[in-house]
C-alpha cells in the first residue's frame, strides 16, 4: 500500500507548519481581532463544507448514505466547534482531510478495505507522534499526547466520510 506524494506532503506541512501557525494565527489575529478571526475560521470551514457539498453531488452516493454522511459530517463538525482551542479546532479538521487522502490512496491497490484502514489510521497516528513531539521541541508550543488523540480522531473521521461516500458495501 502506498500513501500518494501529494497526502505525504500534506502530512509533512501538517508537521512543519506548528513552526510557524501559531504566530501566523496570532498576527491575523491580532489584526482582525480574535472575535473576527474566529469567523473567518467558521468561512473557511463553510466553504469546505460546501466543496464536501459539490463532492457529494458528484459522488452521488444515494439517499441514506448521504443522509449518514451528512450525520457524520455533522457529528465531527460539532465535536470540532466545542474544543476550546482554536488551534485543536484546526487540527481536527486537518487530520480529518489527511485521513480522507490517506485511506483515498490505499484503497486504489484493491487490498481490502480493511487493510487500507489499519494502513491509514496507522499513517496518520505516525504523522500525529511525529507532530507533537517536533511541537515539543519548540518552545512556543506545546507537544501533548492528548493531541495525538484529537488528530487521530480527526483522521478517522476524514476516512469514515470518505469511506461513507466512497466505498461500495454491497460486496460488487
Amino acid at each position: 500500500m502506498r500513501i500518494s506524494k501529494i497526502t505525504f506532503v500534506f502530512g509533512l506541512f501538517i508537521i512543519i507548519s506548528a513552526a510557524f501557525m501559531g504566530q501566523v494565527g496570532r498576527f491575523i489575529s491580532e489584526k482582525l481581532g480574535k472575535p473576527y478571526f474566529e469567523l473567518l475560521i467558521g468561512i473557511l470551514f463553510l466553504l469546505s463544507a460546501a466543496g464536501l457539498i459539490l463532492y457529494l453531488k458528484r459522488a452521488v452516493p444515494g439517499k441514506i448514505r448521504l443522509l449518514i454522511f451528512i450525520g457524520v459530517f455533522i457529528a465531527g463538525s460539532l465535536f470540532a466547534w466545542h474544543l476550546d482551542i482554536l488551534v485543536e479546532r484546526m487540527h481536527l479538521l486537518l487530520y480529518g482531510l489527511l485521513g480522507w487522502l490517506a485511506i483515498r490512496d490505499t484503497l486504489r491497490k484493491k487490498k481490502g478495505i480493511v487493510k487500507a484502514s489499519i494502513f491509514s489510521a496507522l499513517f496518520i497516528l505516525a504523522i500525529s507522534i511525529v507532530d507533537e513531539a517536533f511541537q515539543w521541541w519548540l518552545p512556543y508550543r506545546v507537544g501533548d499526547t492528548r493531541d495525538v488523540v484529537f488528530n487521530e480522531v480527526g483522521g478517522l473521521w476524514g476516512m469514515s466520510l470518505f469511506l461513507i461516500s466512497k466505498v461500495d458495501w454491497r460486496g460488487k
